[in-house]
């Protein structure tokens, strides 16, 4: 009985000293043992305390049972020994003691690895950086991790016990809901997108990701979840289509004002020729005023196309903004009605920013012009410059800024406000909340254009009722801005002898600038394209003063000619014309002319050129 028992069996004498083992010791131990003192299988520094125990239930007859030691084997390695030991008695006499010994490596091994998953599970549950939260099958919270909180806001020691709908739902039978009283029913696992809500009432955009938790026979016991707050991620996703979606428009919006700046140099180009010819005394003069006002009109809106396009390089500066903005403002207040306020706060030490002056009041007018149509017939107005210093914290919801100084300049009103749900679409071309004929919708998307050439940012915050507020951010700049801007020479052109050659492949406009130059005295030779024109010139360069190329044309442009004649030495004078390309160093070895240009313009810098003005 005593071989087959799975436990080592020692009887010991009153000696202390062992009289019978078991088969199961000598497994144990690796030897039978008799005769030798049970403290020889233990380690040297549990002999004492082994000995003790042995010695009190041998005088007391007080058992002693699940006492630990470290078993000591031949070779000198230890393993963990449990002992147990109870006084034998016979006819009345204390004849020993009997010790029942257990190898216990295994089930400390087992309760080691217990103890060590344990603590990773707890280690993974407390600082994950997902939310994690365990659920009962009542949809009581049971776990929640400081993730959770971080994410809602809501202390582990005031949710346990609460329900999902109780501190997380918007609304009730939300996504989430239903998905864990589906979990509980028997599904395994479920992921979902939902919106939620924190302890302070914001909307959170939340990823889950459920899992049920069963007992031995299949039961659903528990929910695990884990929950991730995707807001910020959701919210840059959207700028950033937002931000294709206005670069496809502002493509398409660079094409079209090319081509249309092509029809507009030939209206005003024909326009002001014939007044020219007519005098101002003829009858069609008023007529032909009108027409050419209006054309000038048409031409700002085709600049405004290409400022938000970005197909014209701004002029930018290091410039104080200050007067600027007061030109700006003052210029405004001329037009606006009585019953409006319009109140301004510059701070007098504004710091220099790179920009392009004329752009930039071309932004304040814009929005001035918007808080105007906000507020109707009577309200408030105020706009706003000061410096700034963006943080780290700002930027992670601005994907344009960067941390250091700014300035910022805020057009608000006290008007209806901007509704949320169309507060992304304000700055798309075209888009207008006025009525039909009230608004180009290019105001805002001109903005957009003209803060993104800047490299700055925009920001619109507005609660219904409660107005509209649009924030301009420009960097500041490194240079300090000059004390007075440049002033511009009023050069005169006189009447011309030189021959020109001109390539255009829109026939109305070569054909109308060819009959300006002429009107003017100067030869002019017509190519419809860039390789007419370049083999022209080598049949008789000498003849040339100067070329006129478009940029736009069909096998060589206007720049590609420009840079073959520069390349092989030819300095003869050339003016670049282009209806949306900006000048650039492509062109830095010419003149640039930009579409649509009126005779004036044309005759000016021909003969600027012609004299020699340096370029």
């Amino acid at each position: 009985m005593l071989d087959n028992i799975n436990d080592g069996v020692v009887a010991l004498d009153t000696a202390c000293k062992t009289t019978l083992v078991n088969r199961r010791f000598l497994h144990i131990f690796g030897t039978r043992g008799e005769g030798l003192p049970l403290t020889a299988f233990v380690h040297p520094d549990d002999r004492s305390r082994l000995q003790e125990q042995i010695e009190h239930c041998l005088n007391s007859g007080v058992s002693v049972g699940g006492v630990e030691y470290r078993g000591w084997r031949e070779g000198s390695s230890e393993f963990p020994l449990e002992c147990s030991l109870r006084a034998i008695d016979s006819g009345g006499l204390r004849i020993g003691v009997q010790a029942v010994l257990r190898d216990v490596s295994h089930q400390r091994l087992i309760e080691t690895s217990q103890r060590a998953l344990a603590q990773r599970l707890e280690f993974f549950f407390s600082e994950m950086p997902l939310g994690c939260i365990l659920w009962d099958s009542e949809l009581r919270i049971q776990e929640w991790n400081a993730a959770a909180e971080n994410i809602f806001g809501w202390p582990a020691s005031e949710v346990l016990q609460s329900r999902y709908e109780e501190v997380l739902a918007l609304r009730p039978g939300d996504p989430v809901e239903t998905g864990l009283i589906d979990l509980v029913a028997g599904k395994h696992a479920v992921r979902q997108a939902c919106r939620n809500s924190s302890r302070d009432g914001q909307e959170l955009d939340c990823e889950w990701f459920h899992t049920s938790l069963l007992n031995e026979r299949g039961d659903v016991t528990a929910i695990a979840s884990m929950v991730a707050d995707v807001t910020q991620r959701k919210m840059l996703e959207q700028q950033l289509l937002q931000s294709q979606k206005m670069e496809a428009v502002g493509t398409l919006a660079g094409g079209i004002a090319h081509d249309f700046n092509n029809l507009l140099t030939t209206i005003i180009g024909n326009i002001s020729l014939t007044r020219m010819r007519l005098g101002s005394a003829h009858a069609a003069e008023p007529g032909l005023r009108d027409a050419e006002t209006a054309a000038d009109r048409a031409a700002e809106l085709t600049q405004q196309l290409l400022n938000f396009s970005r197909k014209r390089t701004a002029a930018i500066e290091p410039a104080n903004l200050i007067q600027r903005l007061e030109e700006s403002v003052e210029l405004f207040r001329h037009g606006l009605s009585s019953e409006i306020s319009l109140q301004t706060d510059f701070a007098p030490n504004l710091w220099p920013a790179d920009v392009d002056q004329g752009q930039i009041g071309q932004i304040v007018m814009n929005l001035l012009v918007n808080a105007r149509d906000a507020v109707g017939e009577s309200g408030a107005i105020r706009c706003t410059a000061r410096n700034t210093e963006i943080d780290a914290q700002f930027c992670e919801s601005h994907g344009w800024a960067e941390p250091g100084d700014w300035l910022q300049i805020s057009v608000s009103d006290d008007g209806p406000g901007v509704p949320a749900h169309i507060q992304s679409r304000i700055f798309e071309p075209f888009y207008t909340t006025k009525p039909v004929g009230k608004g180009t919708g290019l105001g805002l998307s001109v903005v957009y254009g003209i803060v993104t050439t800047h490299r700055g940012g925009l920001e619109v915050t507005s609660e219904p009722g409660e107005g509209a507020c649009f924030s301009l951010y420009l960097r500041r700049s490194e240079q300090a801005a000059p004390s007075m801007p440049a002033q511009e020479d009023d050069h005169r052109f006189g009447r011309g002898s030189s021959t020109i050659l001109l390539a255009d492949d829109q026939e109305a406009v070569r054909r109308l600038t060819a009959r300006i130059l002429r009107d003017q005295g100067y030869a002019v030779v017509e190519t419809a394209d860039g390789s007419q024109a370049l083999s022209e010139f080598e049949r008789g360069a000498a003849r040339f003063d100067l070329l006129l190329l478009d940029d736009a044309m069909p096998g060589r442009t206007g720049r590609q000619v420009l840079q073959e004649l520069r390349s092989r030495g030819v300095q003869t004078p050339i003016i670049i014309t282009s209806g949306h390309a900006a000048e650039d160093e492509s062109t830095r070895l010419g003149r640039f002319l930009s579409k649509p240009y009126t005779p004036r313009k044309l005759l000016e810098l021909v003969s600027e050129t012609l004299d020699g003005v340096a370029v």
